[in-house]
């Protein structure tokens, strides 16, 4: 892999190993020496843990966004260019721990680089010619404290007409025993929550004295809401669960749908450059009400710990959704009930949302008659094509091939053993910024391509050789099946008795 940024910190400091996974830059190194380096750009460290997470990628992107020889934090807007002269108007001296200097820069200003070298913790602005520029911006660099622990218990109901009328009903409704009831309390905006509802039917028509209320969206933050929040044994939800209510002693909090990203996320890594969190982030307070998650591998645990930090307990190898896939490709008349002609083969193109640099109009202009798509997005958002939004698990059972942009439906998918093709555009700062769970161009069932014209090519071949046009896929499919999960036809069964045994 291409090292983007040297991290130098100095011969004797310990604990130098665990840096790497702290920054959400992926394409870096640690080195004692300005010599050792091989990244195209350095920074200069004082404390192995004195670097926000984030810093080196948003200076980097910062850097090579507007073509700086350095790079720092502390600016006003989100992001400024300044000249020497401007950044000596402003101060004779630059603190150089969390500034990133280009390394071919710096090794062309000798004496420069060897103060740095011996450790000097200021440089004059004079360094910089008057035309020569820097890139600021206004994150923080150097770590700040960790965040507080909010107990959750002492959570209050936000004011206002509607939420002290479900705050009266809560605290009614907490004083009263708890009932062996399951709330599902999930507002169904991603595309992975789609079967969790599902779960109702199945407890009830396998258990009937199991009392399931599914929250509906109409019925979201009512005070009905809040009373069947403050009177349900379990609710289960998923790992993006927001309510504000506090939860009561005895209640069983249970993320049974798990969104597996691909590339980084959550603690690892924001969504948006020069942010300094990111909204997918479960926040400590939340991850510490959980008391059990369902996963669908060893692969999803894995992500589940490392994206959120949530450190409790977990069943494995369990999914409502793949179990509902299951249930749809037994249906001999699928294609019917989707509206589907049966002679064509489905492309279902997965996307992470509809802001994309897919052309689905040229996709379908280019293979009219000869192949079938429709559009999967994680976050439900429209776009122009045809877009599903209900009963994703069948149009993924009904589904030949996949294209996915790094959708989490891709490991549901997997299961299925089908080719998946990755359209990456954005290659540069997928893999090598934000960095992926696994190395997927080595693992996936299929190609990688960087661009629509390139995507209907390896389409082309598809047609006319089948899965023999990528011998890759035969030899990975069942390797890759492994990482994203099978039907076991027992999701509820295994969550439900989860459930009853976590008590």
């Amino acid at each position: 892999m291409t090292i983007d940024v040297s991290l130098i910190v100095g011969a004797g400091q310990s604990g130098v190993e665990s840096m790497t996974g702290k920054q959400s830059l992926r394409s870096l190194e640690i080195v004692d020496r300005l010599s050792d380096a091989t990244g195209t750009w350095v920074m200069f460290v004082r404390r192995v843990d004195g670097l926000d997470r984030h810093a080196a990628k948003n200076l980097l992107l910062a850097a090579e966004a507007t073509g700086a020889a350095l790079a720092m934090g502390g600016a006003q807007a989100e992001l400024e260019v300044l000249t020497g002269v401007q950044v000596q108007s402003r101060s004779p001296f630059m603190d150089v721990h969390g500034v990133l200097f280009n390394r071919q820069w710096l090794h062309a200003r000798q004496p420069l680089g060897d103060e740095l070298a011996q450790g000097v913790r200021e440089i004059a602005t004079t360094v910089l010619g008057s035309t020569e520029t820097i890139a600021l911006i206004s994150q923080a660099i150097i770590a700040g404290p960790p965040p507080t622990v909010i107990d959750g218990s002492k959570a209050v109901v936000r004011a206002g007409p509607v939420s002290r009328l479900a705050g009266l009903a809560f605290s009614v409704a907490r004083v009263l025993p708890l009932s062996p009831r399951v709330v599902i309390d999930v507002d169904g905006s991603r595309a992975i929550d789609s079967a969790l509802a599902a779960l109702s039917q199945q407890w009830q028509a396998q258990h009937g004295k199991v009392q399931v209320e599914v929250i509906s969206k109409q019925g979201r933050n009512s005070w009905r809401h809040a009373w069947q929040l403050g009177r349900a044994r379990w609710v289960v939800t998923n790992e993006r669960f927001i309510s504000r209510l506090p939860k009561r002693e005895g209640q069983q909090l249970v993320v049974a749908a798990f969104e597996v990203p691909l590339v980084r996320s959550g603690r690892d890594n924001p969504d948006w450059v020069l942010q300094p969190t990111s909204e997918r982030r479960p926040s400590r307070s939340q991850v510490e009400r959980w008391d059990l998650a369902v996963t669908s591998s060893p692969f999803a645990t894995q992500v589940l710990r490392s994206s959120s930090g949530y450190e409790g307990p977990v069943l494995e190898g369990v999914s409502a959704f793949a179990d509902a896939m299951a249930a749809a490709l037994s249906e001999p008349d699928l294609h019917d009930r989707l509206e589907l002609v049966p002679s064509l083969p489905l492309v279902l193109l997965a996307l992470r949302s509809a802001q994309t640099q897919l052309s689905v109009e040229s996709l379908t202009h280019a293979f009219a008659g000869r192949l079938q798509f429709v559009v999967v997005t994680d976050d439900l958002s429209r776009s122009d094509a045809k877009q599903v939004v209900d009963d994703l698990p069948s149009w993924c059972a009904a589904a030949d091939l996949m294209v996915t942009e790094w959708s989490s439906l891709t490991m549901e998918f997997a299961g299925l053993q089908r080719p998946i093709l990755a359209f990456q555009a954005d290659a540069l700062d997928v893999v090598r910024r934000r960095g992926t769970y696994a190395d997927l161009p080595k693992v996936l069932p299929g190609p990688c391509v960087g661009s629509t014209g390139e995507l209907i090519e390896r389409l082309e071949s598809w047609l006319a050789h089948g899965d023999h046009a990528w011998p890759e896929f035969v030899e990975r499919s069942a390797a890759f099946a492994t990482l994203g999960c099978r039907s076991t036809g027992d999701a509820a069964v295994r969550i439900l008795e989860a459930m009853e045994g976590a008590r």
